[in-house]
């Protein structure tokens, strides 16, 4: 998926968040685990 197509996927869901991890591949946590668990631990709170 592209950027610009999650950023307008994301504006249809409300009070949604889009975190965008910088050249990493859908399964981001594979490549940048630390990345997505930033974003993660608010989340889980």
């Amino acid at each position: 998926m592209s950027v610009p197509h999650a950023y307008h996927t994301s504006q249809l869901i409300r009070r949604s968040q889009l975190a965008i991890i910088p050249n990493a591949p859908h399964p981001a946590f594979l490549v940048n685990f630390p990345a997505i668990w930033a974003d993660m631990v608010p989340f889980l709170k």
